[in-house]
C-alpha cells in the first residue's frame, strides 16, 4: 500500500490534526498585513512547524503554501501588467484586478480551512505545485 497522502480514501484524522490542517489555511489571513508576500510567508511557516506530524498537516498546509505563492506570483505579475499599461488608459480599467485576486485568496482559504476542518482533501484551483509532495515508495 502507498502513502496515505497519495491515497484516495483515509480515514478522517483527529481533531488536533484538523485544527492544524484548518490554521495552514487560515494563517494566510495574518499574512496579509504584509501583502504580497506575507500570505505565502505565513502559511510556509506554519506548514513547517507542523508538516512532520502528520501527513494530513502536510498535505493540507503544502497545498495552502503552493496555492498563496501562486497568488502572490499573480499579484506581482498584475501589479507590474498594470504599471505598464497605465500610460494606454487600459491600466485603469483593470485595476480591479490585483483586488479580486485578494478576495479570491481569502475566500477560498477560508473554504480550504473548512474542509480541512472536516478532514476532506481539499485541492486549490489555479494553485502551481512549487513544493511537491514527497513520495516515499518512488525511486
Amino acid at each position: 500500500m502507498g502513502h496515505p497522502m497519495f491515497d484516495n480514501h483515509y480515514d478522517i484524522p483527529d481533531i488536533y490534526v484538523r485544527r492544524w490542517a484548518s490554521a495552514c489555511h487560515l494563517s494566510v489571513l495574518v499574512g496579509f498585513l504584509f501583502a504580497p508576500i506575507g500570505p505565502p510567508l505565513v502559511a510556509f511557516i506554519v506548514w513547517r512547524m507542523k508538516r512532520d506530524e502528520h501527513f494530513y498537516i502536510d498535505e493540507q498546509g503544502r497545498e495552502s503554501v503552493n496555492f498563496q505563492f501562486s497568488m502572490a506570483l499573480l499579484v506581482v505579475v498584475s501589479w507590474v501588467m498594470l504599471k505598464m499599461l497605465k500610460p494606454i488608459l487600459l491600466g485603469y480599467f483593470l485595476g480591479w484586478v490585483p483586488i479580486l485576486i485578494y478576495i479570491a485568496q481569502v475566500l477560498l482559504a477560508l473554504v480550504g480551512a473548512l474542509r480541512a476542518y472536516d478532514g476532506e482533501k481539499f485541492h486549490y484551483p489555479f494553485s502551481i505545485p512549487f513544493i511537491a509532495p514527497f513520495d516515499p515508495d518512488r525511486d
